[in-house]
């Protein structure tokens, strides 16, 4: 007496799907499971005859794969498109949808994939913006506290923010805009200043027109302070004492002169 335990390979009658990896077989969930029940139905049907189809059971892990990678892609464009609308978790969308790129390649799914580098290259666009408006800023705060290099610095921002209204990405545009009119502001108290020094060092110099370089630099030294710019403000400072000094040694020359 035997026990038949094994099986027979055989070719099982096709059934009523169509099993084509070139091709997309449907965009939706239900669909997948649809094809993957029926084709499980006919395996074990098969076992029960002591049959068994290879090539079928690969269509199963095919379709299976197929669903799993459909599934990533769904939630990854999910996740892209709410990257691209709120311009946020830029990075972790680019991650996913690469990966659902790369998972759909490898599965055969053609479904989404063209809307799935769509979205890629609109993130691969606005990351960079974001990265450069980000350091534009820093560069601008910088030149704020030093008080130097403001004419590159105020020229990246400019750009950057250019850039992101081009790209529409306002969300970043009103925290750059302040930063840029904050050193536009000390920039021109800086060159006010540096201005008014250099019209004193000329009066000082000549012994003459003192009281027009004092007026100046009294101003520019009280724009300044109001900007919180110390850069400078000592020398400006120290020269307007010394024309003031000049200036009343002159007035005594000219009461000493005058009947």
């Amino acid at each position: 007496t035997f026990n038949r335990t094994g099986v027979r390979t055989a070719h099982l009658p096709d059934v009523a799907v169509a099993i084509d990896s070139s091709v997309a077989i449907d965009d939706s969930n239900d669909n997948f499971t649809e094809h993957i029940v029926t084709l499980e139905h006919a395996i074990e049907d098969g076992r029960e005859e002591g049959v068994v189809d290879p090539q079928m059971e690969r269509q199963v892990r095919e379709l299976r794969s197929r669903q799993s990678a459909h599934d990533m892609m769904e939630a990854a464009i999910s996740q892209g498109e709410a990257a691209v609308n709120n311009k946020t978790g830029i990075i972790d969308a680019i991650i996913n949808l690469t990966t659902a790129t790369k998972e759909a390649e490898e599965s055969g799914l053609v479904v989404d994939v063209p809307r799935a580098e769509e979205l890629l290259q609109e993130l691969n666009t606005i990351k960079p913006a974001r990265d450069e408006i980000y350091e534009a800023i820093l560069q601008a705060n910088i030149s704020l506290r030093t008080v130097s290099g403001m004419d590159v610095a105020l020229a990246r921002l400019n750009a950057a923010i250019n850039v992101c209204q081009t790209l529409e990405l306002t969300e970043w545009i009103p925290g750059a805009v302040e930063v840029r009119d904050q050193l536009t502001n000390v920039r021109s108290a800086f060159m006010h200043l540096r201005s008014a020094v250099m019209q004193g060092e000329i009066a000082l110099e000549a012994e003459e027109g003192e009281e027009a370089a004092i007026t100046e630099l009294e101003q520019a030294i009280d724009e300044a302070d109001k900007m919180g710019m110390h850069k400078h403000m000592e020398i400006a400072v120290d020269l307007m004492h010394e024309l003031a000094h000049m200036n009343a040694e002159h007035q005594r020359m000219q009461a000493a002169i005058t009947p």
